[in-house]
């Protein structure tokens, strides 16, 4: 009975499976479509965008254009509604709706975010960019994405820089100088930039918003005013000022931007197509107002306003009556931003007559704070120097390249030195293994490079005939001699820490055979590799070989791991470092910590106990120059006193030579006689068999207090 039951069932299913298969044909074939399930609505994302400008506009236009493609490149998912003239609030107040995410997109002018993000008075610079073309490269490159980076902490994420062209000047007046400012009320944007620029020409300034500009023109508020061509015939401020202009004194960009919060709220692919497609459109915005641009001129030139062209003379008056502003606005637009700027326009265009000094040295990697220092120590100098008069009539300008710490980028910076006109000598800096690795293309560019800081033997004693490698920073045989001595204070049993690498290796035979002279010899010798993050085993080697004193010599990028190690077991055995260790960023990374080992290392300079004039000078200047309240707290002392000494150590060379060929230089380096500067009395720097300038005399030992300041011990 079971058995039937069990064929029974068996039977059933395969029915009702066989079925199954055939139903659907079945009902086709009678005219039912299967029932299906129908497909989960796609989600629509509706966008806002604002801006300031009217529809006839290249910029409402390009807007238009980018909707167009995100509702078409995603399928309809996205939809942009542009809402054009403000219709949406002001400037300032379509920023504050971007941060705050009740407007997702606006295309507004640069200068409107500067008092947010002071960075971007870049753009508002005067005399900037010399070809629309040079704003197009820097801005889509290095510059513009660290412009960018300023801006998402608050709130914005920049997608694109798009054009307005070159300012001209309008007024009811001519004006072809300076002085003709002088009694006008000109209206401005509220940029400090903009407002210094016609202060430095003697107007008085008054901030109106844009869409105002034209009532307060015809009412006599303001006299003057700057735009480009596209806002003086868009807004017809043609029909209220009788003279324009050309001068292309500065840029104006509009930032397409979109609100961080509403980008955060979106798919991945959304933000993606978003970022992408403003980026794509800017081209099309381009060419558009490239285009219309000689329709605006005509239609001025008709309404019968006088066109002037400066010329070239009157166009370097208004460029004088401005230089300071670039040096006034340096720290708060960045110094990263301006030396890149400058390089890149410096590569392109020459040094305009001026004397280029170049900086070859890491300026984003581990040892970017000496980099950077090295930098500022340079620059000071280089400014005493131009307010002076430059050197032989001509002003010296700063051309910085980066290696990051890596020798292949150096050698390919020395070799790109080569090519630029009016280059006398390269600053080199931070380690020692990429100056050594520069060598060759040093002496076959006949480059004098001068080492502020690098201190492997081989760099400067390095067998070229004739030598083009001078140093003002301690060498390693003379800290390493004065390490031994210092050391066998605390006992004879003495273990090294160093780098394995040619500087630590270097390091190595001079403390070897120090000690010999003694009679006798390390306990241990332990080594760290570059990036070795733990170096446990070499630190417990060295307690076990029974040692009374550690000499290290690592560099600043691998002393983290190092500290890190002698802090965490507890190893408080004295340690004497060679100087590189003395960095203000080893208090930032440990703090109150290093007071739990007895490290000391060694200075060449301090500037809260010189006594010289010339380091109170400097000391002066430099906190005045980078807003630093007082000496204690400047980074990176030594760095700043040996660039600053020999920047003026070449300035005097150049004197002396009465030339600016690099083999003439090279050879006044090594008769200079004497020179009181920052770090000692050189009486000489050089001589024709010592190109090493630092002497024993100016080392002593220092640690880091409790408030991390560096401070002098006496052993």
């Amino acid at each position: 009975m079971k058995s039937r039951l069990l064929w029974f069932v068996l039977v059933l299913l395969i029915l009702m499976f066989i079925y199954s298969v055939i139903e659907p044909f079945i009902a086709e074939k009678k005219g039912n479509a299967p029932v299906t399930t129908p497909p989960a609505q796609t989600e629509i994302y509706r966008l806002s965008l604002g801006h300031d400008h009217k529809t006839s506009s290249p910029h409402h236009q390009a807007a238009l254009r980018f909707a167009e493609l995100i509702k078409t490149k995603s399928n309809g998912r996205v939809e942009v509604e542009v809402f054009p003239d403000q219709q949406l609030g002001t400037g300032h107040q379509m920023v504050e709706q971007v941060r705050e995410g009740t407007l997702p997109i606006a295309l507004l002018p640069a200068a409107r975010l500067t008092g947010i993000a002071p960075a971007m008075q870049y753009i508002d610079l005067p005399f900037l960019f010399p070809k629309r073309e040079d704003a197009y490269e820097l801005l889509e490159g290095d510059v513009g994405k660290m412009l960018f980076d300023q801006l998402e902490p608050l709130g914005i994420i920049g997608c694109a820089f798009w054009d307005s062209g070159f300012k001209q000047l309008t007024a009811n007046i001519p004006i072809r100088k300076p002085a003709d400012y002088n009694g006008l009320k000109v209206r401005v944007m509220k940029s400090p930039i903009i407002r210094d620029q016609f202060e430095s020409y003697g107007a008085q300034v008054v901030p109106i918003d844009f869409h105002q500009l034209h009532q307060a023109l015809k009412d006599g508020v303001v006299d003057a005013q700057e735009n480009p061509l596209i806002g003086i015939s868009v807004m017809k401020l043609y029909e209220v000022q009788s003279h324009l202009t050309i001068s292309n004194h500065a840029y104006l960009s509009y930032i397409l931007m979109c609100s961080k919060k509403v980008m955060d709220s979106l798919p991945l692919d959304i933000q993606e197509l978003l970022v992408n497609t403003a980026k794509e459109v800017t081209k099309f915005e381009r060419e558009l107002l490239l285009k219309e641009e000689a329709g605006y001129l005509e239609t001025i030139k008709n309404a019968g306003v006088e066109i002037h062209h400066l010329t070239a003379s009157e166009s370097r008056d208004f460029q004088e009556a401005t230089k300071h502003i670039r040096d006034k606005y340096r720290q708060k637009i960045g110094e990263d931003i301006l030396d890149r700027t400058e390089t890149l326009l410096t590569l392109k265009y020459g040094a305009g007559g001026d004397v280029v000094i170049g900086l070859d040295a890491d300026l984003s990697l581990k040892t970017a704070l000496i980099g950077k220092s090295l930098q500022k120590g340079a620059q000071l100098a280089i400014k005493e120097l131009n307010e002076a008069g430059g050197v032989l009539g001509r002003k010296i300008r700063m051309v910085s390249f980066d290696h990051g710490g890596i020798s292949a980028r150096g050698i390919a910076n020395i070799n790109q030195f080569a090519t630029v006109p009016g280059l006398i000598a390269v600053v080199g800096g931070v380690q020692s293994w990429v100056a050594v690795d520069e060598l060759e293309a040093i002496h076959n560019n006949k480059i004098i490079y001068v080492s502020p800081w690098a201190s492997a033997m081989k760099i400067v004693e390095n067998g070229y005939q004739p030598n083009y490698v001078f140093r003002l920073a301690p060498p390693s045989n003379l800290i390493s001699e004065y390490l031994i001595k210092k050391a066998l204070k605390k006992g004879n049993q003495i273990a090294l820490l160093l780098d394995n690498n040619i500087w630590g290796k270097s390091n190595h035979k001079v403390m070897i055979k120090s000690l010999a002279q003694h009679g006798l010899s390390p306990v241990a010798v332990e080594w760290i590799n570059a990036g070795e993050d733990d170096v446990s085993n070499q630190l417990e080697k060295i307690v076990d070989s029974g040692a009374q004193v550690i000499i290290m010599a690592v560099n600043p990028g691998d002393s983290i791991s190092a500290v890190r190690g002698l802090i965490d077991h507890s190893i408080t055995l004295p340690v004497f470092s060679h100087w590189s260790v003395g960095r203000s960023f080893l208090w930032q990374e440990f703090g109150q910590e290093l007071q739990k080992i007895d490290l000391r290392f060694i200075q060449s300079f301090a500037f809260y106990n010189s006594q010289n004039q010339q380091a109170q000078h400097l000391t002066q200047n430099y906190l005045l120059e980078y807003r630093v309240d007082k000496p204690q707290n400047i980074p990176e002392p030594s760095a700043i006193a040996h660039a600053y000494d020999i920047v003026h150590l070449l300035a005097m060379a150049v004197q002396k030579s009465g030339s600016f060929k690099r083999p003439d230089i090279r050879d006044s380096l090594e008769k200079l006689q004497f020179y009181q500067g920052v770090v000692d009395d050189y009486e000489p720097p050089f001589s024709p068999d010592r190109h090493d300038a630092i002497t024993k005399e100016n080392f002593f030992v220092a640690r880091f207090d409790q408030q991390g300041k560096i401070i002098p011990i006496s052993n």
